[in-house]
């Protein structure tokens, strides 16, 4: 590839004798790609890891260097046993100490990446709220909650500074995986090559102090803030975080997990600020990965936690709605405890009542269990998808089961020993879609946009 000349330069000058090295994995035509095991997928480790020739990365929950070539189309990615990301980005989440129970923040989250590696680590306890600014980009982020099966997340479509408002003092941790000038991105994006400038640099680093000051807020006392970028100009990286610091003399930089270091560089010291160095970078010659940078900060804890300014007034169901849709999970799934329902349009939707949701632009929240049309429930797809192994009638099929196939080409299937009613359609376990048994036959009820067209 044909680096920038001014880009090549900076980075001459930034890594010195290493220059060569990171120049020639730069140009390898085929960066290898990551993959990470969903909670679904975890049930079927030994098939996936030998299917797809998995290597474990040194760092990460499930955590994986992909080896083969990905197939998109295999119905272990439907029913979303796994997330293909890059090595790189896993590591940025990996180095915070994230746990159980906490509520956390991905202020800039699409596609959605570390939104769901997130929720794993955060577990059916936490809570992981994640923001997107472009609608387009939302929708994907939403399809990839949707696909993993996740029950405890919100999704909201605003800019951070009008966001951030609502929430004061309210999270554990937030992540700030800001919009940079991706630099690590250069060798497997012609786009980010032809946009890359000096100016584009700059202007990514304005808008990414503008987001880290929304974001400060949010965080409660002794909580995290966790910055990424996907770049290596010290303007975005290093500069931001000593910008940030200056600005918020609350906050403090932390180390970083120790699985990191071992595969990152120290962050690069500017203006005598030693601490800097507890920053990583994570470079293409030193792990297989595209470029990654990460700052953790913690916020002094004498400040105490808050709560949402403002909640959201959502549309609650109508007597008739409720009680459709209280039998309709007694019919599928059976009795269910410590859910809330609302309607977002015409669709409801099943939240855990400890979720606080903001009077903000909701995309997503909880799960879409579906529209009550004439008195019945007609099911959401992530309904599915998120209760599937919960449901009384499962047609539980093996990969290379033929009907399985014709399942996901939106064909109906023999169900035989199947009572009548709704029905969760499962692939080795994981929940992948459902349908309406009837007469010993499950009508399909998989999205027409997802079906295979053979």
């Amino acid at each position: 590839m044909d680096f920038p000349e001014k880009f090549a330069l900076r980075m001459q000058k930034m890594l010195g004798e290493d220059y060569e090295a990171f120049r020639a994995a730069m140009e390898e035509e085929n960066p290898v790609k990551g993959l990470r095991l969903s909670k679904k997928g975890v049930k079927n480790r030994a098939f996936i890891e030998k299917y797809y020739n998995l290597k474990p990365l040194p760092y990460g929950l499930d955590c994986y260097e992909l080896q083969e070539a990905f197939d998109g189309k295999h119905p272990y990615h439907r029913a979303g046993a796994f997330y293909v990301q890059d090595p790189g980005a896993m590591s940025a989440v990996a180095s915070a100490p994230i746990s159980v129970g906490m509520r956390v923040l991905d202020l800039c989250a699409a596609p959605g990446g570390k939104t769901t590696q997130l929720a794993a680590l955060v577990g059916e306890t936490g809570t992981v709220y994640a923001n997107e600014i472009v609608a387009s980009r939302c929708r994907i982020l939403c399809s990839n909650i949707e696909r993993l099966g996740l029950r405890r997340t919100v999704v909201t479509n605003m800019p951070p500074e009008r966001l951030c408002p609502f929430y004061d003092r309210f999270f554990d941790l937030v992540l700030v995986d800001a919009p940079c000038s991706g630099e690590g991105m250069l060798r497997k994006s012609e786009e980010a090559q032809i946009e890359w400038s000096e100016e584009n640099v700059s202007m990514c680093a304005a808008r990414q102090d503008s987001i880290l000051d929304e974001a400060a807020g949010t965080v409660r006392g002794g909580g995290y803030l966790l910055y990424s970028t996907c770049t290596f100009s010290e303007e975005e990286n290093e500069g931001a975080v000593l910008r940030f610091l200056a600005r918020h003399r609350d906050f403090y930089l932390c180390d970083l997990a120790p699985e990191i270091a071992a595969v990152t560089s120290r962050g690069r010291v500017l203006n005598g600020c030693e601490a800097l160095a507890k920053c990583a970078r994570f470079y293409p010659h030193l792990a297989h990965g595209e470029g990654q940078f990460a700052a953790l900060l913690r916020r002094d804890e004498a400040l105490g936690c808050g709560g949402i300014r403002k909640e959201a007034a959502v549309s609650r169901l109508q007597k008739a709605e409720e009680a459709a849709v209280l039998e309709f999970f007694r019919q599928t799934v059976g009795k269910i405890e410590g859910i809330s329902f609302f309607k977002m349009g015409s669709v409801i939707c099943a939240v855990p009542s400890d979720i606080a949701l903001p009077d903000a632009a909701l995309a997503w929240a909880g799960v879409p269990v579906g529209e009550v049309v004439k008195g019945r429930v007609v099911p959401h797809h992530a309904f599915f998808s998120s209760y599937g192994d919960a449901f009384v009638r499962k047609l539980d099929l093996a990969v290379d089961d033929p009907r399985l196939a014709a399942y996901l080409h939106g064909d109906t299937v023999p169900a035989p020993a199947l009572s009548d009613g709704w029905c969760a359609l499962l692939a080795d376990g994981m929940a992948l879609g459902g349908g309406k048994v009837v007469a010993g036959v499950l009508k399909n009820h998989y999205p027409k946009g997802l079906r295979s067209p053979s």
